[in-house]
């Protein structure tokens, strides 16, 4: 249907540009034919009988997209997607949060997994339980955080948990969408469930799946985060973990995520991303390290620096911009004239909401720009912008 819009919108276009007459063409194509005709019959003005055609035609395709996604092969979502909520009943507003059940063969063996966003995982400070309801009735389960992401916005994290031995579904994975794709997502949002539909995938980039965010009838959507969105085969295509600050639309972490998690939580390499100064790999981000800071320097002095996870409102690494590319590290600063850059990673668990004040490891890479030499130090200590 768009390739179809966009050569009618082209040949259109030609004609009311050339005067041509396209029912002369030869030979006509049979769709241009067929809106000419109808665009003669009305007796209306060329270019705003195409914005009138335009707008029906693409109503018409998110419909039959809709459609689709009602027919999605996940009868019983409840059964994939649990409540998060803290079982001591610790904070004084009660808390709450989404997730699901993916499925990993792992040598050969089948393993189950819950997964929800790690911000979320970040305020386990108690103890926590997911409610699945199976056949109608809650099905409540202790849940424990065996491993999490960090790097380049993988706000991901692994839960480890007794799964009831019959009727919980696990989602396959998916491929990351494609922008203009329609998708839906399942969820609890101040523990109520929600099917949400029509979530329409406005830009993908490697760390980030930006949707439309009118899915709720009420705002803000607490408890949210960790929801999947599905595509229309009823497959992961990303993990909602935010909306931006004017509730205009939601950010996701792509599907494929899970993937590098699975693997860094395996200790294999795929789970590593290098990092990358002007084409030349000067070291590794493993999956729960974050790039703090990189700057460069010049006989010794700062001639250029960027913080890449400190905001004047706290500590948000999961924050709605795009995480920094451990690709493209020569972008972020000004280096030309210096003579070495440094990059300062941190191992997560940091502080969470002061990240000044504990200790955490820390990995620096010096890559000295005459002579290419890298060298690493690794430490425990304080974070410091200084």
């Amino acid at each position: 249907m768009e390739k179809k819009i966009l050569l009618l919108t082209a040949l259109a276009a030609a004609c009311c540009l050339t005067g041509a007459s396209a029912l002369e063409a030869q030979p006509p194509h049979p769709a241009l034919k067929r809106f000419l005709l109808t665009l003669h019959k009305q007796q209306q003005q060329p270019l705003a009988f195409l914005r009138s055609f335009l707008r029906r035609a693409t109503a018409k395709a998110q419909k039959k997209a809709i459609a689709q996604l009602k027919e999605s092969p996940l009868p019983q979502p409840q059964r994939t997607v649990f409540l998060l909520r803290d079982a001591t009943n610790t904070y004084k507003t009660p808390f709450y949060a989404s997730g699901f059940v993916i499925e990993e063969i792992f040598e050969g063996k089948r393993c189950l997994w819950g997964v929800t966003a790690k911000h979320i995982t970040d305020l386990f400070d108690s103890a926590f339980e997911a409610v699945f309801y199976v056949n109608g009735k809650p099905v409540v389960v202790p849940v424990q955080v065996e491993f999490a992401g960090a790097q380049a916005g993988l706000d991901l994290s692994l839960l480890k948990m007794t799964l009831p031995a019959e009727g919980i579904s696990p989602l396959p994975i998916g491929q990351d969408p494609q922008p203009g794709q329609m998708l839906h997502s399942y969820g609890y949002s101040r523990a109520q469930f929600y099917h949400a539909l029509a979530r329409k995938t406005l830009k993908n980039t490697p760390q980030r799946v930006y949707t439309s965010y009118a899915f709720l009838p009420h705002s803000p959507a607490s408890g949210y985060c960790g929801a999947p969105l599905v595509n229309a085969q009823g497959k992961l295509a990303a993990i909602h973990t935010g909306s931006t600050g004017d509730k205009s639309s939601s950010f996701a972490v792509p599907a494929s995520e899970l993937h590098t998690l699975l693997a860094a939580y395996r200790g294999r390499k795929e789970g590593e991303r290098p990092l990358l100064f002007n084409g030349e790999k000067i070291g590794s981000l493993k999956a729960n390290q974050v790039i703090f800071s990189v700057y460069a320097q010049k006989d010794g002095k700062i001639t250029s620096q960027i913080l890449t996870q400190i905001k004047t409102t706290g500590w948000h690494p999961w924050n709605n911009k795009e995480p920094i590319s451990p690709k493209q590290l020569e972008k972020l600063i000004s280096w030309q004239d210096a003579d070495e850059v440094y990059v300062v990673t941190y191992e997560e668990p940091a502080a969470y909401f002061q990240p000044f004040e504990d200790p955490c490891r820390q990995t620096i890479y010096r890559y000295h720009l005459a002579t290419r030499e890298i060298s690493v130090y690794s430490f425990t200590g304080i974070l410091s912008p200084n």
